[in-house]
């Protein structure tokens, strides 16, 4: 049986996916999490180092609202896109 996760803390989903979800505890998965501030929605940070960081803390929240740690965290997929500053 699955298990969603869901926090204020991180930014609402976009679309049909989950924060997270449990789906053989305790295996945990999260869903991609960008450089967005939960509470205004709006992209967080003018540098790479700025928005990884708001990123890594939106990925914390969810783990945290898992009942988990970030030292339980055992494996990170990441990917980085840029937009070019017209588009």
């Amino acid at each position: 049986m699955k298990k969603v996760i869901s926090t204020p803390k991180a930014p609402a989903p976009k679309g049909a996916y989950s924060q997270g979800v449990v789906v053989v505890s305790p295996q945990l998965y999260v869903s991609a999490q960008g450089p967005i501030d939960p509470e205004t929605g709006a992209v967080v940070g003018e540098t790479f180092a700025e928005q990884l960081e708001r990123a890594l803390l939106n990925v914390q929240a969810v783990v945290e609202a898992a009942g988990a740690a970030l030292a339980d965290v055992v494996k990170v997929v990441d990917a980085v896109v840029v937009l070019p500053r017209d588009a």
